[in-house]
């Protein structure tokens, strides 16, 4: 049961909180494996305390061109193993990719997803 004294919010809410990228079953999968701290409420429900939320958003990166999460990392390689990286959401990573593409010197465009542990890898 939930402590009345910690304030929390509902898995949906908690999705809206962590932003794009992060679905409802990637919260309830944190919340399976003990990675996020929830606890159900009189009614049943899962309710995620926001202190934890807090911790989480600490934990995962922001896009390097907008607000959202960053979902991808975009490595573009140079000549003389010269590169550079981005930790991007899926929409600035297309973006960057067709930006970088018309570039001369540019040897290869790599994107890794970040998803992981439910939505961003340790």
């Amino acid at each position: 049961m939930c402590d009345e004294e910690v304030k929390t919010v509902s898995v949906p809410e908690a999705v809206k909180i962590l932003g794009n990228g992060v679905t409802l079953e990637n919260v309830h999968g944190r919340i399976r494996r003990g990675s996020l701290e929830a606890c159900k409420n009189e009614q049943g429900e899962w309710r995620i305390s926001v202190a934890d939320l807090g911790r989480v958003l600490d934990e995962v990166e922001a896009c390097g061109s907008c607000s959202n999460l960053a979902t991808s990392f975009v490595i573009i390689k140079y000549h003389n193993h010269n590169r550079i990286e981005f930790a991007l959401c899926d929409e600035c990573a297309g973006k960057a990719q067709l930006v970088y593409r018309r570039q001369g010197g540019v040897l290869e465009i790599v994107t890794f997803p970040l998803l992981g542990e439910g939505w961003k890898m340790p």
